[in-house]
C-alpha cells in the first residue's frame, strides 16, 4: 500500500522536475510511511526521490518507526539540517518542500544549509489522499460508526443539571473505551444560547430545561477520522425550536440528494442554502456546508458559495447545514458521506429525527 503511494508520488515529482521532496506535514509522513507516531506531536521529515524514501528519526523513535515505517529508517543523531541534508541524493538540484508545513526558521535553515534550489509546493501529497483507498475507507467507516454510538451514549446520559463540559468528557471516554486513538477534534457540546455559535467550547454552564444542546463528535481510528453533529432539546421543543431543527433537516436531505461524482460542491452548498433562506432564516447559515475528512478532520474539497471543486470517487465529506439565532440557539446536523462511481454511501447513521429528552 505503502510503496503504491510513493510510487504515485514519484510520478508527480517528476511532472514538476523535481529531484527530491521533502515532507514535513506529519499526516502526510504517516500517509507515506505508515508510521503512527509521526502524529505524536513532535517534528518529522521524510526524505522522498526516485526509487528512495528515508524517514530519519532521533532514539526516542528509533525502534517505533523501525517497526511501522515501511520505508528506511536512519538514526538522526543531532537533529540538525546539516544531518538532513547529507540524506539527499547525489546530484540533486531542486528539492520541493511543503510551503504550508515549512515553518519559516526551518526554510531559513534549510537554505542555509543545502546548496540546492528550495521549490515550494501546494497540495502534491493532498491531491493524492483526496481520494481514499479501501482500507482507508474501512477505518474512517468505523470511526463513523463509533461516532454513532458516541452519540447514543450522550443521549442516555443527558440530563438537566449536567454541565456542558460533563457530557463532552463522558463522550471522549467512552470514544476512547470503544477503540478509538483519541477524539479527532475537542468535542463541542453547546446548550441553550452558547448552540449559536457554530464552533463553540464545551463550558462549565449547566444545561436546562428548554435547551438546545448541539453536539458535535468525532473519534480517530488508525489517525482516520470522523465528525458528525446532532442537535437535542431537553424537554419539549417550543415551535420556534421545531421550525429551526425542520429547516436544517430539510436542507440537509435537499444536499444529500444532490451527492454523487461529477456535482459541483458549490451546487450541493447552495441546495440547503436555498432552502434555509426561504424559510426566514437567510444570513443565519453562516458557514461552508461541509468539507473533506481523511487523516485530518478537515480536508479537501469544500462545499461551499466559494468553492470551485467537483465531487470525485472516493472522497469523503460532511454536509452539515446549520441555522444560529442569537439569544434562542442554534442547530447543526451533520453526516458524513462516501461519494462512490454511481452515487453515495453516507456513513453516518445516528437518528435525525428531532430528540426531546
Amino acid at each position: 500500500m505503502y510503496d503504491g503511494r510513493l510510487r504515485k508520488l514519484e510520478l508527480k515529482l517528476a511532472e514538476s522536475g523535481l529531484d527530491a521532496f521533502l515532507i514535513s506535514n506529519p499526516h502526510n509522513v504517516y500517509y507515506l510511511t505508515g508510521f503512527y507516531g509521526a502524529l505524536g506531536g513532535d517534528q518529522f521529515f521524510l526524505l522522498v526521490a526516485p526509487g528512495e524514501a528515508v524517514l530519519p528519526v532521533d532514539f526516542r523513535y528509533l525502534e517505533e518507526a523501525m517497526e511501522e515505517a515501511s520505508v528506511r529508517v536512519v538514526e538522526w543523531k543531532e537533529r540538525t539540517f546539516n544531518e538532513l541534508v547529507l540524506l539527499l541524493p547525489e546530484g540533486t538540484r531542486r528539492l520541493g518542500f511543503e510551503a504550508d508545513a515549512l515553518t519559516v526558521d526551518q526554510h531559513r535553515r534549510l537554505e542555509e544549509t543545502a546548496e540546492v534550489e528550495l521549490v515550494p509546493t501546494s497540495r502534491v501529497v493532498g491531491s493524492l489522499r483526496l481520494h481514499k483507498d479501501q482500507v482507508e475507507i474501512e477505518r474512517i467507516s468505523m470511526a463513523a460508526a463509533l461516532a454513532d454510538a458516541a452519540f447514543e451514549h450522550a443521549v442516555g446520559i443527558l440530563e438537566p443539571g449536567l454541565t456542558e463540559r460533563d457530557v463532552a468528557s463522558e463522550i471522549e471516554c467512552f470514544m476512547r473505551r470503544r477503540g478509538a486513538d483519541k477524539p479527532s477534534f475537542e468535542t463541542i457540546v453547546a446548550s441553550g444560547s452558547r448552540s449559536a455559535i457554530p464552533h463553540a467550547c464545551s463550558t462549565g454552564k449547566p444545561i436546562a430545561v428548554g435547551d438546545f444542546v448541539k453536539i458535535d463528535l468525532g473519534a480517530s481510528i488508525a489517525g482516520y477520522s470522523s465528525d458528525m453533529t446532532r442537535t437535542v432539546v431537553v424537554g419539549e421543543a417550543a415551535a420556534e425550536q421545531r421550525k429551526i431543527y425542520k429547516t436544517v433537516l430539510t436542507a440537509q436531505a435537499a444536499a444529500l440528494e444532490l451527492i454523487g461524482p461529477g456535482v459541483s460542491c458549490r451546487e450541493v452548498d447552495a441546495a440547503a442554502r436555498s432552502i434555509i433562506d426561504g424559510a426566514g432564516y437567510a444570513g443565519r447559515f453562516a458557514h461552508g456546508l461541509g468539507h473533506g475528512v481523511g487523516l485530518e478532520v478537515h480536508e479537501s474539497p469544500t462545499l461551499s458559495p466559494k468553492s470551485d471543486e467537483v465531487l470525485e470517487p472516493g472522497v469523503v465529506v460532511t454536509i452539515e447545514p446549520g441555522v444560529y439565532v442569537a439569544g434562542l440557539g442554534g442547530v447543526r446536523i451533520e453526516d458524513m458521506v462516501l461519494v462512490t462511481g454511481d452515487g453515495k454511501e453516507i456513513l453516518s447513521h445516528a437518528p435525525k429525527e428531532l430528540i426531546q429528552i
